[in-house]
């Protein structure tokens, strides 16, 4: 008899895993819960224990002690069950790279009981969706790497699965590839599929998730709403080069505004305020901008940020 536990999408309890060798736990008591059609973020810093609580989700790795439910389902009673209810897009290509596109993902639905005839109008489907169509018969490997992350999410989604896992799906995708995969996500979540999404993209994350779960050391730091997140990355530093020399004194109030040297500017932007007011005092005093670029991650500053107050979880 199967344990069901309330519908959340994915349930993790208590959670621990540490590898031999290792003197600290990869995993430490983690929980969190995944409702049901979220798009949800798994944040952590490189070493944090993202992949291997995935790899735990997906019965990839081993726990040593807790609970994992899928669809209320305990992975341990039925994983079976549990397996087919979730596509994953792993960080790493792991297709076969001498098959074409098109047999990557038929043979890909094909583990999952499907027939060649039912495969054919997803597949088509998928590839025309994610710009791969004209490539369907070319090997893999003479994709280029943005292709080869749409090919791994499309042979993740054929066989309609209810949960999808990404890991770093937009890793190594230009700007404009990264965007177009985003409106495609955003409709294959609008169709009740709960999407669990890792990224080193803040942007990324406030555009595309609800929810964010943060991971440091193994433990749970908070899980909260996607807003309340942003308002901890309250600032951004932008580095500002002149068009030409400027050797005037420059000061703007509300913003920390300094002058590196006679060709460079450093911007520090607060919640709430915007760029526009200084690039107008900095357009009266004739100081001419030649390009903006942000100094620092705003993600990579969030998590120094949290991790040194030792912020309480919230699940």
């Amino acid at each position: 008899i199967l344990e069901r536990v309330s519908m959340d999408a994915i349930k993790v309890e208590q959670i621990h895993k540490c590898y031999p060798h290792k003197t600290q736990k990869a995993i430490d008591a983690l929980s969190f819960r995944v409702k049901q059609g979220e798009f949800f973020g798994l944040l952590g810093q490189n070493g944090a224990g993202k992949s291997t609580i995935l790899n735990i989700i997906t019965q990839l790795v081993q726990k040593d002690s807790g609970r994992v439910f899928i669809e209320g389902i305990d992975t341990d009673c039925d994983p079976f069950t549990t397996k087919c209810a979730l596509g994953i897009v792993p960080q790493e290509f792991n297709f076969n790279v001498f098959e074409n596109v098109e047999e990557i993902i038929l043979n890909q639905g094909g583990y999952y009981g499907f027939r060649h005839r039912e495969l054919k109008a997803r597949c088509q489907f998928l590839l025309e969706r994610l710009d791969l169509w004209d490539k369907r018969h070319d090997a893999a490997r003479t994709l280029s790497g943005g292709m080869k992350r749409r090919l791994m999410i499309a042979r993740g989604l054929i066989h309609q699965p209810k949960i999808l896992i990404l890991d770093e799906p937009t890793a190594g995708v230009d700007v404009e590839l990264r965007r177009g995969m985003w409106e495609f996500l955003k409709e294959i979540n609008q169709q009740k599929v709960t999407i669990i999404l890792t990224s080193h993209y803040l942007e990324e994350i406030e555009r595309l998730c609800q929810e964010v779960a943060i991971i440091h050391q193994g433990k749970l730091l908070i899980q909260t709403g996607v807003r309340d997140l942003i308002e901890h990355a309250h600032q951004q530093v932008f580095i500002l080069e002149l068009a030409q020399p400027y050797e005037g004194p420059l000061a703007y109030g509300s913003h920390d505004l300094q002058q590196l040297d006679s060709t460079t500017l450093s911007i520090t932007k607060k919640q709430g305020q915007t760029l526009e007011q200084v690039f107008s005092y900095l357009y009266q005093k004739n100081v001419l901008i030649s390009s903006v670029k942000p100094q620092n991650n705003r993600l990579e500053t969030l998590f120094i940020s949290m991790t040194s107050k030792k912020e309480p979880a919230h699940v």
